[in-house]
């Protein structure tokens, strides 16, 4: 509905809110026309459970444009469950496949609002968010370099893909390679987000591509 419309949505202290209202607002973010860059979230009841933060969770996962989601101040200052960051987590970085991965949400880079104090995103959460903000363009690849140690390189040959992926498997590597430079600017400190070696990226790369190839018909 509204949604789609607009590119803020404000339903803070609506405490009519439900599960059912949360789903119907997922479908909307699910959408490919939907614009919305901000949801205001706050003070809503407490009382929509895992089942309307999961739906929003699901909603986030399918969105490309929300940019800032404020869910601080949940209603009677309650505090989000850890199942329901748990959903969080998933929409942001899903790390079932590498595809799922990609598919998640890249674009979200705010979920509490810094006031409240009683909800505090996991860190895996917040390295996920800012990652989206300080390095939108390596936002997906490095999610992927960082939950998938091994790249299986099989479901591209059950595409009936030949040698002439080959080179754009290569160039998708020779891009991500920057993720192993980067860094992400936290409240107190500076940190990597992948430690790790240019040895040991360029032995995945090379893992890879064997793999590929012995398993050419």
């Amino acid at each position: 509905g509204s949604a789609i419309h607009c590119r803020k949505l404000d339903l803070e202290g609506n405490i009519s809110i439900t599960a059912t209202g949360l789903c119907c607002l997922s479908n909307s973010l699910q959408s490919d026309s939907c614009c919305i860059e901000a949801l205001h979230l706050f003070n809503i009841p407490s009382a929509i459970g895992d089942d309307g933060m999961k739906a929003l969770a699901r909603g986030l996962a399918h969105n490309t444009s929300l940019k800032s989601l404020h869910l601080g101040c949940l209603f009677n200052n309650a505090t989000i469950p850890p199942a329901q960051w748990v959903a969080f987590s998933t929409a942001l970085c899903d790390p079932s496949s590498v595809n799922s991965t990609f598919l998640s949400n890249h674009t979200v880079q705010r979920i509490m609002d810094e006031d409240d104090t009683d909800n505090v995103c996991p860190e895996d959460i917040d390295l996920y968010l800012r990652l989206s903000e300080q390095h939108p363009k390596y936002a997906a690849r490095c999610k992927i370099l960082m939950k998938h140690r091994h790249l299986n390189m099989r479901p591209f040959l059950q595409w009936k893909w030949d040698l002439k992926f080959l080179p754009v498997a290569l160039s998708w590597f020779e891009q991500a390679k920057t993720c192993t430079t980067l860094n992400v600017q936290l409240p107190v400190e500076e940190r990597h987000i992948l430690e790790e070696s240019d040895e040991v990226f360029e032995s995945r790369v090379l893992s890879a591509m064997y793999e590929f190839v012995r398993g050419m018909p």
